[in-house]
């Protein structure tokens, strides 16, 4: 190999790993998509409106989460079944909803003035 085809050839050979190593510099500095972190709060049908909401002291009623509730905030739903219609009044945004599930292993029945259905595992507002 001549001294021309050799300079070429490491020439090549360190433009292509320059050009890998700027590219994963690059992807370094591209922000991931990231989901806000908020509140987690409870309901069960023994719990009082006044508590705090927390698991050792849940709230009563699914309409008093959705009262206070904000975008990130997620509420479990302890077994039970609640007799009330709910209406949210926040909502939340792309990347950081509001999330309404079922406690872990439980089911939730919602009968909201008479209609009836299951609370599913999660919904999202």
């Amino acid at each position: 190999m001549s001294n021309l085809t050799q300079k070429k050839y490491w020439l090549r050979t360190a433009f292509a790993c320059l050009s890998l190593a700027l590219l994963f510099i690059g992807s370094w500095g591209i922000p991931k998509e990231t989901f806000a972190q908020g509140n987690t709060c409870y309901v069960a049908p023994a719990g009082s409106d006044s508590n705090p909401g927390t698991k050792a002291q849940p709230w009563q009623t699914i309409q008093k989460a959705a009262n206070t509730l904000a975008a990130g905030d997620t509420v479990y739903i302890r077994a039970g079944t609640y007799a009330e219609q709910v209406t949210p009044l926040n909502s939340g945004s792309a990347g950081s909803y509001i999330t309404y599930a079922a406690y872990s292993g439980e089911t939730a029945p919602i009968n909201g003035g008479g209609y009836y259905r299951s609370l599913a595992p999660a919904a999202r507002l």
